[in-house]
C-alpha cells in the first residue's frame, strides 16, 4: 500500500476536525444542561427526564447500526460519507434550538410528547447521520493508520476545545441573553450557528479516496461478491474486537457524560458557586488540549502501542478519582484531580476512537469486504449509548436523592441524600467505569493485527 498516496495534509487534518467540534458543541450542551432545563425549565419530574433519556439513547444506538448500514450502500460523485455530512450540518444546529426552546404554555403531557420528539431529531436522527457518517471518514480519507492517528488526535483537540467554550460560556451567554426564562433562545442561536459551519467545513474540505485506487485486494474483492446482511453483521460481531470495543465506549462516554452532567450540580449545590464550573471545567480541558495540540497522544501510541495507551489514560482516571475521594470540598485537589482526568480524556477517548478504524481494516481486510461504516457506527452507537445513559443516571440519582427544582430556584440549599447523589455521579461512579474499563482494553490490540496482516499482504 502506497502511505504517501493516502496521507491527508494539514487542512485536511484540521478540516476532519472541525465536525468533531461542531458535535461536541451540541454534544455538551445538551449532555450538560438538558436534564436542569427540562426539570428547572420544563418542570418534568427527574425521574421523568432520566427515563426517557435512557429510551432515547437506546433507540439512538440502534439508529447507529442502521445509519452504518446505509452508508456502506450509498455511491454518490462525493463518497459515501461527505454527503451526509453536508446534509446533516443544518439540521443539527436547528434540532439543538428546538431541544431548548419548548413553547410556552403547553400542558404537561404535550410538554412531555415535545422534549420527547425533539430529543429524538436531536440525537436518533440528525445526530447520528452526522457521527456516522464523521466516524467512517477516518476510514475513507486515508488508509495510513499514523495519518488516521494524528486526524484524530486533532480532531479530539477540537472536541476538548468545544467542551471548553461550551462548559464555559454556556450559563454566561444565557445569562446574557435574559437569564434561565429566556436565555436559552440566544444561547442556542450562538452555538446553532458555529456548530452548523464546523459541521459543514469538514464536508466542504475532506476528500475521500476511490476505492479502486488502494491495493488491499480484499477491497477490490469485494467489489465483487455479494454479502446479505446476515453475513455482513456475522463479520462485525463475530470477532475478538468489536463487542469490547462497545463496552468500551459505552463504559468511557457514560462516565464522561456523567462527569459532565454532575458537574454543574456539584459546583452549585457541594461547592456552592455555580460559577465553579467554569474552573472545574477547565481543569478538566485544558490539559488535554495542550496533549494534543502538542502531539504527544499519537508520539506515544507509535512509541508504545495503542493498547498501552489505553491502560495508561484508563489509570490516569482512577487516580484521579482516588485524589478528588479524598479531597472532600478541597478545591485545589479537586482541579488537581480534573487535570489528571483531563490527562485521561486526551489519551483514552482519541486511542479508542483510533482503535475503531483499526477494528473496522481488521474486519474488511479478515472477511474480504467493506462495511467500514457498519464498525465505524460503534464510535456513535457507543458515545450515544453511554451517554445517554450517564445522563439518565445524573436524572434518576437525582430522584432518588430527593432533588427539589423549587428548592434549586429558591437559592437554597439542597438534602444531604441530593447532595451525596450529585457527589457519587461526580467521583465515585466515573471511577468504577474506568476500573472496569482497564480490564477490558487489555484485549484491544487489533492494531498490532492489522499491521501483520498487512506485512503479509505486501509480502506476496
Amino acid at each position: 500500500m502506497n502511505n504517501k498516496k493516502h496521507d491527508v495534509n494539514l487542512l485536511g487534518r484540521v478540516g476532519y476536525g472541525m465536525c468533531n467540534f461542531g458535535m461536541n458543541i451540541i454534544a455538551t450542551i445538551v449532555g450538560a444542561f438538558v436534564t436542569m432545563y427540562y426539570t428547572d425549565n420544563v418542570m418534568l419530574s427527574a425521574a421523568f427526564v432520566g427515563t426517557m433519556l435512557l429510551a432515547v439513547r437506546v433507540l439512538d444506538g440502534i439508529s447507529d447500526l442502521i445509519m452504518g448500514a446505509i452508508i456502506d450502500h450509498t455511491h454518490t460523485r462525493i463518497g459515501k460519507a461527505r454527503p451526509w455530512i453536508l446534509i446533516g450540518s443544518i439540521f443539527c444546529a436547528l434540532s439543538m434550538y428546538f431541544v431548548f426552546n419548548a413553547p410556552s404554555g403547553m400542558s404537561e403531557s404535550m410538554a412531555k410528547v415535545y422534549c420527547v420528539v425533539t430529543y429524538i431529531l436531536n440525537t436518533v436522527v440528525f445526530g447520528t447521520i452526522v457521527n456516522v457518517a464523521w466516524s467512517t471518514l477516518a476510514v475513507k480519507v486515508s488508509r495510513n493508520p499514523d495519518t488516521r492517528a494524528s486526524m484524530i488526535s486533532i480532531a479530539q483537540f477540537f472536541a476538548q476545545l468545544a467542551g471548553l467554550i461550551a462548559g464555559s460560556y454556556t450559563i454566561p451567554m444565557i445569562l446574557y441573553f435574559g437569564g434561565y426564562e429566556t436565555g436559552y433562545k440566544g444561547m442556542t442561536l450562538v452555538f446553532g450557528a458555529i456548530a452548523f459551519i464546523s459541521i459543514l467545513i469538514t464536508g466542504i474540505v475532506c476528500k475521500e479516496y476511490d476505492v479502486e485506487e488502494t491495493n488491499d485486494a480484499p477491497l477490490k474483492k469485494e467489489k465483487k461478491e455479494k454479502h446479505s446482511a446476515k453475513e455482513l453483521l456475522g463479520y462485525m460481531f463475530k470477532n475478538e474486537y468489536t463487542i469490547p470495543l462497545i463496552i468500551a465506549f459505552v463504559l468511557n462516554w457514560f462516565a464522561l457524560s456523567l462527569v459532565a452532567t454532575a458537574t454543574v450540580y456539584f459546583a452549585r449545590d457541594i461547592l456552592g458557586d455555580a460559577n465553579s464550573m467554569k474552573v472545574l471545567n477547565n481543569a478538566r480541558t485544558l490539559p488535554a488540549m495542550i496533549f494534543l495540540v502538542i502531539g504527544v497522544v499519537p508520539f506515544f501510541a507509535t512509541k508504545w502501542g495503542k493498547k498501552f495507551t489505553l491502560l495508561f489514560a484508563c489509570g490516569s482516571h482512577i487516580v484521579s478519582g482516588a485524589i478528588m475521594i479524598l479531597a472532600g470540598g478541597n478545591v485545589p485537589l479537586l482541579v488537581f484531580g480534573q487535570v489528571l482526568r483531563s490527562v485521561g480524556s486526551a489519551f483514552g477517548s482519541t486511542m479508542l476512537m483510533a482503535t475503531v478504524s483499526d477494528v473496522a481494516d481488521y474486519v474488511n481486510m479478515k472477511n474480504n469486504v467493506d462495511i467500514s461504516g457498519m464498525t465505524s457506527s460503534v464510535v456513535s452507537f457507543g458515545m450515544k449509548v453511554g451517554g445517554g445513559f450517564g445522563s439518565a443516571m445524573m436524572a434518576w440519582a437525582l430522584a432518588w436523592g430527593g432533588y427539589s427544582a423549587e428548592v434549586a430556584n429558591s437559592g437554597l440549599a439542597q438534602a444531604a441524600s441530593t447532595l451525596l447523589a450529585e457527589k457519587a455521579c461526580f467521583i465515585y461512579i466515573p471511577t468504577v467505569c474506568f476500573i472496569i474499563l482497564f480490564f477490558i482494553c487489555t484485549r484491544l490490540d487489533a492494531d498490532k493485527k492489522v499491521k501483520a496482516m498487512r506485512a503479509q499482504m505486501e509480502s506476496k
